[in-house]
């Protein structure tokens, strides 16, 4: 295929229809061009030295199909996943690359809002529930440094903002499809090929987390294994650490918890692994100073492991974090147990919808784990002396669902609060002259710094205040002014509106990239 002429190639591509340019797109080089050729790609490449923002989409990373539809991934078709998405990868960055220099004097830098979809890939139909499903080992770039630098490109958005049907072919049609994670350090691979960045948004990590279901199975299938987990959070930080980001970065989201639904209805009488051993410290809080250099916005979701919550009367008090072992890894060749559990389902049907129902019951501080970490924000607040807003909060859920069939009550909610799956606790601080979106407020100008506590009947012991306080007099000046019950909610939780309002979501999709029609 690489012997035939460019000429011939072009022949060939210019009487196929855009479904067929697709399928020759990775047959070769000399394909490759052609199919970009006459799919009109260069042309739409092109198109962004003349527009003030172009955006360009990558929807589908399309990893290859498993070999075998009865037997694990190995080693072998994880090394091609890790090819395949380095090759189109490179093959993205140097096309632009070959534009950015076509363009000449008329290139801009930072024109260019880019968005590149999580992978993908085929899997055979015929079984209800597939060891390909849920792959927990994670996608790598392998030669990142080999990538070009992009002048052009001012927004990068990472993650699972598209689907899977994006770019799909109709021969698709045989095969069902799964999402394959990425490894977290890739995103920072890409950053530092672009010098003229000043958005980076990622949203990674809502499907690393699994509810409780009651088939032994389903729940050992479907898992997330917490070995490359673990790493790739830690490979993360020590990249994020080592990486020469651009000066012109400004604004960063990223959110390891997308989306926010997958990632909080799981079980909370379930113990979580311990994502920061064993450093003896987290070095993906470390990094996160190395981050914040230029910003002027630092938008994070993100977990390390431990229980920041328990129930109203101590439930889940006792529930520590697990360390990740050797047995973390899920294996490299269909074993026994594999055999054993795919006989389960096979005898009993999957499951996995079918489970018992989740226990969500964390709702009250526990402070043993929460107050070092909310000392710790305060005196990393305090020291930033040109500081806005803060904001710190979390999702929390009411749902009761005791297997012993006991009835949990709790005076921190309304008596009939009207979404106890989207509650909220945490702490908002508003320097002077920020707007105040409360009802009293009317959107005007706040006259004295303010401190928003939405955290229902706890209140923090008076050191822990005293911190608190320092937040509003250290940048913005004395005449701080607390607010303890909410104007809705008054010493119940609040709904997680509030929060997703006041960190300005909306200010944060300025940098995101719409998905193609």
């Amino acid at each position: 295929m690489d012997q035939l002429p460019q000429e011939l190639v072009d022949r060939i591509s210019s009487y196929l229809s855009p479904d067929g340019l697709k399928n020759t797109l990775l047959l070769s080089h000399a394909f490759r061009f052609s199919a970009e050729k006459y799919s009109g790609a260069f042309a739409r490449f092109a198109q962004m030295k003349t527009p003030p923002r172009s955006s360009l989409t990558l929807p589908l990373i399309r990893l290859p199909l498993p070999e075998d539809s009865e037997r694990r991934d190995n080693a072998d078709q994880l090394s091609k996943h890790d090819k395949s998405f380095t090759q189109q990868i490179t093959f993205l960055f140097k096309t632009m690359k070959t534009v950015e220099e076509h363009a000449g004097t008329q290139n801009k830098p930072g024109i260019v809002r880019l968005a590149i979809s999580s992978p993908w890939r085929p899997i055979f139909r015929g079984r209800s529930l597939l060891y390909h499903d849920h792959l927990s080992w994670r996608v790598h770039s392998l030669e990142p440094e080999a990538l070009p630098l992009l002048e052009s490109v001012r927004f990068l958005e990472v993650g699972d903002g598209w689907n899977g049907s994006l770019g799909r072919r109709a021969d698709d049609a045989d095969y069902n499809w799964a999402r394959v994670k990425l490894d977290y350090r890739v995103v920072v691979d890409l950053v530092v090929k672009l010098p003229y960045l000043e958005y980076w948004g990622c949203r990674i990590g809502g499907d690393e987390w699994s509810p409780k279901t009651v088939q032994e199975a389903t729940r050992y299938f479907t898992q997330d294994w917490v070995g490359p987990r673990r790493d790739t959070r830690q490979g993360f930080a020590k990249a994020l650490l080592s990486a020469r980001l651009p000066d012109s970065l400004r604004r960063v989201r990223l959110d390891f918890l997308h989306d926010l639904h997958n990632s909080t209805h799981i079980d909370h009488l379930t113990a979580q692994p311990d994502l920061v051993s064993p450093a003896a410290n987290d070095l993906f809080s470390t990094s996160l100073h190395h981050l914040s250099h230029h910003l002027r916005r630092l938008h994070l979701r993100v977990p390390e492991g431990q229980w920041y919550f328990i129930g109203p009367n101590g439930e889940g008090r006792d529930t520590a974090a697990f360390k990740v072992t050797d047995t973390s890894y899920p294996p490299l060749e269909t074993t026994p147990y594999d055999e054993e559990t795919d006989g389960q389902i096979e005898e009993e049907g999957d499951r996995r919808y079918r489970g018992g129902p989740n226990t969500r019951i964390r709702i009250v501080p526990k402070d043993t784990t929460l107050r070092p970490f909310l000392a710790a924000f305060d005196k990393a607040v305090s020291n930033m002396r040109a500081l806005q807003e803060a904001v710190l909060w979390c999702l929390l859920a009411w749902a009761p669902n005791d297997e012993d069939g006991e009835e949990l009550e709790t005076d921190w909610l309304l008596e009939n609060c009207p979404d106890a799956d989207r509650l909220a606790w945490g702490v908002h601080c508003q320097a002077k002259d920020e707007p105040n979106f409360t009802q009293q407020g009317g959107n005007l100008p706040t006259e004295v710094p303010l401190l928003w506590w939405k955290v229902g009947k706890w209140r923090p012991d008076p050191e822990l205040h005293e911190l608190f306080q320092q937040i509003g007099r250290t940048p913005w000046g004395d005449g701080l002014k607390e607010h303890w019950e909410d104007e809705d909610y008054g010493e119940g939780l609040v709904d997680r509106e509030y929060f997703e309002y006041c960190v300005q979501e909306e200010v944060d999709k300025v940098g995101r990239i719409p998905p193609p029609n």
